[in-house]
């Protein structure tokens, strides 16, 4: 007996594979025992409607199977494939601050091995600032490669946490060469390499070695701190800082306070000598003092 097969092709979602899943009927005489077996594939892997597909090398087998012959070795019938869900996983990586809330985060995914699939999306941070397990949210997340339209995504974003640790702040001294003023403080410009804008003000506390006059005097500054808007974004990489600066001689001006005296034959003069000083320096003005001549004259 010449025996028809009908396929009744089941939709699927894609995995990767041209593999299809049948139900083959046929119009065997009731209660005969036959098995039908072929295999069956869609024309190629990827997802579509109504794709063709074809189960080829039919065979019989079981008790009476001696009894038919079939009416063609292939059947074929149409069924979807339809996309795959893809889940992302975002990897945020750590990150020393740098002025923007940019993250860097690997994305994984489930698909299918082999499948050539590029995801894409863009990630940051919620603000710039240092944090510890701060939300890095990646958006827009799209697919593309020979692969992309076989699959879904479940969701366009995906989150994630990392850290963003402090930068390294360099604080460079430009020490101020100056006059003598009986102490030994110093005036510095401090600069530093801050990311471009950033509101943020460093403070210490300048002093020359000692007080005295001299050339290539090293200038320390102590206590450096940071304040500012953008203070906690940022470590010092020392609390100190050098640099050399010249402490020059302070010019004095000396006034005499000549006394009148009897004339004595002399032009010897008795002067008060005083000058302007710094208050507390050890200072002994001298030099030598005398009339014009010996005569009496006012």
């Amino acid at each position: 007996r010449t025996l028809n097969i009908t396929s009744d092709a089941q939709n699927r979602v894609y995995d990767g594979t041209n593999t299809a899943q049948v139900n083959l009927t046929d119009d065997r005489i009731l209660n005969d025992q036959l098995t039908v077996s072929g295999n069956s594939r869609f024309a190629d892997k990827n997802v579509g409607t109504g794709k063709t597909v074809t189960t080829t090398g039919l065979s019989l087998s079981g008790v009476d199977a001696g009894n038919y012959v079939l009416a063609s070795n292939t059947a074929t019938d149409t069924a979807d494939i339809t996309a795959r869900t893809l889940n992302i996983t975002s990897d945020a990586q750590n990150r020393v601050y740098d002025g923007t809330n940019t993250a860097q985060v690997n994305l994984t995914d489930d698909r299918i091995a082999n499948d050539q699939l590029s995801v894409s999306g863009n990630s940051s941070f919620a603000d710039k600032n240092v944090g510890t397990g701060k939300t890095v949210t990646t958006t827009g997340l799209s697919l593309s490669g020979v692969d992309a339209s076989n699959y879904v995504l479940a969701s366009n974003t995906a989150t994630d946490t990392a850290n963003i640790t402090a930068r390294t702040l360099n604080i460079t001294s430009d020490a101020q060469n100056r006059v003598y003023d009986g102490t030994n403080t110093a005036q510095v410009n401090l600069t530093d390499d801050r990311i471009l804008n950033d509101q943020l003000t460093v403070s210490g506390n300048s002093r020359f070695a000692d007080k005295n006059v001299g050339t290539g005097k090293t200038v320390t500054t102590t206590g450096l701190s940071l304040s500012g808007v953008d203070a906690g974004n940022y470590v010092l990489t020392s609390n100190t800082a050098t640099d050399t600066a010249n402490i020059t001689a302070r010019t004095l001006n000396i006034t005499s306070d000549a006394q009148n005296r009897v004339y004595d034959g002399t032009n010897t003069a008795q002067v008060n000598l005083t000058d302007d000083r710094i208050l507390n320096d050890q200072l002994t003005v001298s030099g030598n003092s005398r009339f014009a001549d010996k005569n009496v004259g006012t």
